[in-house]
């Protein structure tokens, strides 16, 4: 996000949220203007309301994960006054019910005329499963920030998935969403902002890492006219509901020809990275129309069909060269490496900064190994 801003001559304000806020890749990008650490989102918040009080023009924020978007939506009402922010017709926590994925198949279902897989809420204290849950099914958080995108199971049977519910509860879940898993012929994604501006990047998942309920590791640009057109009316039917924002769809084209939501994230999402190498620069698509300039949106790609423009998450992408899962090969490093190749978009790397992806490579390939290593010694001991 830092750098969509920082190559058309804006340079942003960061608040990096975490525990290695601090010492983190993200901080180290030359396109920030300042930039803050937060060890959680109440302070984050903090920083929003110490930091941007005396502005003349209002600044624009722009959360890039749940518990932030979360956090803002629920100091919507105080935080307007002096930001400009994305909303559900300025309706206060209404995003965060939104996040629910079990709201979201009544809300894509009456608004926007596509389906959602059949989905199912557990209470794990009881771990009762619903006599309805068809088999196999995928297991996930019902909101994204109540837990991780690596706890995503598939299970063919009830005996399974019964005896992951003890593991779920000792991460700390007290609930989960089951859905029925669905015989996919790809997933993509569309990533964009909702606005006076509509602009877009409609992305297919190549790889996932896992491979199972994963993130998108490898994309590549979509150039079907009926995708980009159902991708252009999604956005104007949810800009026409009353929000206003960055949006990210996951979605599945099943083998029958249907087109299935994943889930809808109310904010941008990892897939911006795709911004690098097709210059089609969404977020800023949207900071324009929210800053009473939408005009100069024109001067750049609002979106792109452009098949040869593929994206790699390399840090998770590799992991296909190290692993491999029942069903999914492992890749050779020379295949892999061809398709490092072809990429044109990088999460970590960018040619003209360097640094993040420096700092980023040295913690993910080499310390957290160390680390983890390190700890099963002292286990064994």
């Amino acid at each position: 996000m830092a750098r969509v801003f920082g190559i058309n001559g804006i340079k942003p304000y960061g608040i990096v949220v975490g525990r290695r806020a601090k010492s983190g890749f993200v901080r180290r990008s030359r396109y920030w203007q300042k930039c803050w650490a937060a060890k959680d989102e109440a302070e984050m918040i903090e920083i929003l309301r110490r930091e941007f009080q005396g502005e003349t023009l209002k600044p624009v924020v722009i959360p890039c994960s749940d518990p932030e978007t979360i956090a803002i939506d629920n100091n919507l009402h105080e935080l307007e006054k002096k930001h400009i922010l994305g909303s559900f017709n300025h309706e206060q926590g209404r995003i965060p019910q939104l996040m629910d994925k079990f709201s979201q198949v009544e809300f894509v279902r009456d608004n926007l005329g596509l389906n959602m897989a059949e989905s199912f809420i557990i209470n794990l204290a009881d771990g009762d499963i619903p006599a309805g849950l068809p088999f196999p099914c995928l297991v996930k958080p019902v909101v994204s920030a109540e837990g991780n995108k690596s706890d995503i199971r598939k299970f063919d049977d009830r005996d399974s998935l019964r005896e992951y519910f003890d593991v779920l509860r000792e991460k700390g879940y007290t609930r989960i969403l089951a859905q029925r898993f669905l015989d996919i012929d790809y997933e993509f994604c569309l990533s964009g902002c909702c606005g006076e501006n509509i602009s877009y990047l409609v992305s297919k998942t190549l790889r996932l890492w896992p491979n199972v309920g994963g993130t998108g590791s490898m994309l590549q640009i979509i150039d079907d006219e009926k995708i980009h057109e159902a991708g252009r009316n999604i956005l104007r039917k949810i800009y026409n509901l009353g929000y206003s924002g960055l949006i990210d769809f996951d979605l599945f084209c099943v083998k029958d020809g249907n087109i299935y939501v994943g889930e809808i994230n109310w904010r941008d999402s990892a897939r911006v990275l795709m911004c690098m190498g097709t210059k089609v620069y969404y977020p800023l698509a949207w900071y324009w129309s929210v800053t009473g300039h939408p005009g100069k949106a024109q001067n750049i790609p609002l979106t792109t069909k452009d098949t040869s423009q593929y994206g790699m998450c390399e840090e998770a992408d590799i992991y296909h060269v190290f692993h491999a899962d029942p069903g999914f090969p492992r890749m050779s490093l020379r295949e892999w490496l061809k398709d490092v190749r072809r990429a044109g978009s990088f999460a970590f790397w960018y040619h003209d900064d360097k640094l993040p992806a420096l700092w980023g490579y040295l913690f993910k390939l080499v310390l957290s190994p160390i680390k983890q290593f390190a700890l099963k010694l002292i286990g064994r001991k």
